[in-house]
C-alpha cells in the first residue's frame, strides 16, 4: 500500500486574488480536498462504528509557501499521515509546481470527534488499529509542528459574524475561512508590499452561525 497520494491541481480563472496568484482561500481548499481524497481512498474519511458517526476536524495547521501559482499554472499536492495517537493524526503536504519544484509545505493536526457530542474520540475506539497501518513516520518535512497559542497574550483586531456562506458540512465556520478573516484585517496598501509566506493556525473552538 502506498502511504501517500499525489493529486494534480490547476489554477483556473477566478482562483486568483488581486496579485494574479492563487488566493490563500483556494490554496487552503486544495489542501483540504487532498486530505479528504486521501482518507476516502483508504476508507477512513467517513467513520461510522457501533452506531456512532465520527468526524475529522482540523486542530492545528502550519503553512510555509515560497510562492503561489499563477492563473493557468498546474501543480501537484502530495499528502500522507506522519503520526497517529490518542484522538489525533498528523498529516503532511508538499506542493510542487508543474516543473516539479517544491513551492510549499504544510503540517496539520486533525482531531476525531463524535458527531453528536462534539467531544474527541480515541482512535482505537473508532478504528481497529488506530490508523497505525496508514502512517509513514519515516517521511518527514522540515517544518515545525504547530505550537499552542497563549490566548491571554492576544489582542482583538476586529470582529466578524459567521454567516451562511462561511459554513461547512459540519455546520461550523469552514477552517479556511479563518485565513480570510485574518488577511482581511490588513489594509490593501499593506498587502501590496507585503506577501504572506507562512501561517500558523490553532483552532481552539468551533465558531457557529448564530
Amino acid at each position: 500500500m502506498d502511504f501517500s497520494s499525489t493529486y494534480r491541481f490547476d489554477t483556473e480563472f477566478f482562483d486568483d486574488d488581486f496579485t494574479g496568484r492563487m488566493s490563500w482561500n483556494v490554496f487552503g481548499k486544495r489542501i483540504l480536498r487532498a486530505a479528504a481524497r486521501h482518507a476516502e481512498e483508504r476508507g477512513f474519511e467517513n467513520i461510522v462504528r457501533n452506531g456512532h458517526t465520527y468526524l475529522w476536524v482540523l486542530s492545528r495547521m502550519t503553512i510555509k509557501a515560497e510562492r503561489m501559482p499563477r492563473v493557468m499554472e498546474s501543480g501537484t499536492i502530495t499528502t500522507w499521515l506522519s503520526a497517529a495517537y490518542r484522538c489525533f493524526v498528523e498529516r503532511n503536504f508538499t506542493i510542487n509546481d508543474q516543473s516539479g519544484q517544491e513551492t510549499a509545505r504544510v503540517h496539520t493536526v486533525w482531531a476525531l470527534i463524535d458527531a453528536t457530542s462534539r467531544r474527541p474520540v480515541n482512535l482505537s475506539e473508532a478504528t481497529d488499529d488506530g490508523l497505525q497501518s496508514f502512517v509513514d513516520s519515516s517521511k518527514v518535512i522540515s517544518l515545525p509542528r504547530p505550537q499552542r497559542i497563549d490566548t491571554d497574550l492576544m489582542q482583538e483586531v476586529g470582529q466578524r459574524e459567521v454567516c451562511y456562506s462561511d459554513l461547512d458540512k459540519n455546520g461550523h465556520l469552514n477552517s479556511i475561512r479563518y485565513i480570510d478573516y485574518a488577511l482581511d484585517t490588513f489594509s490593501l496598501e499593506y498587502l501590496k508590499t507585503h506577501r504572506p509566506y507562512g501561517m500558523e493556525i490553532a483552532y481552539c473552538r468551533e465558531s457557529l452561525w448564530n
